[in-house]
């Protein structure tokens, strides 16, 4: 009992330390200006939330910032990271294992 009791506390404190599935090109450092790069990043969490199994939609959800979207970079990287990573994202849980 005390090492069921001490597995579940465990569990427990790593979830508290674990803040969801993250891939590694959601925090690579893009090339260009501040604009681009936060664009880049709102773009690929909209991404993640529209395309992505119901895990996902527990940390990720679509957002753009509206004033921002007049900014010719901004909107440029918020459209091309959206669609990379929906389709990444789409692709990587509808793939067959066998056929690859």
């Amino acid at each position: 009992m005390k090492k069921l009791l001490l597995l579940s506390a465990v569990m427990s404190l790593n979830a508290c330390v674990w803040d969801g599935p993250n891939p590694a090109f959601m925090n690579m450092d893009v090339p260009g200006t501040p604009e681009y790069k936060a664009g880049w990043k709102d773009g690929c969490e909209s991404g993640f939330a529209t395309y992505a199994p119901a895990h996902y939609k527990l940390y990720y959800s679509f957002y753009q910032n509206y004033p921002m979207l007049s900014n010719r970079d901004y909107n440029a990287a918020w459209h091309e990271s959206f669609n990379y990573c929906r389709h990444y994202n789409y692709k990587w849980h509808t793939h067959d294992i066998g056929n690859d």
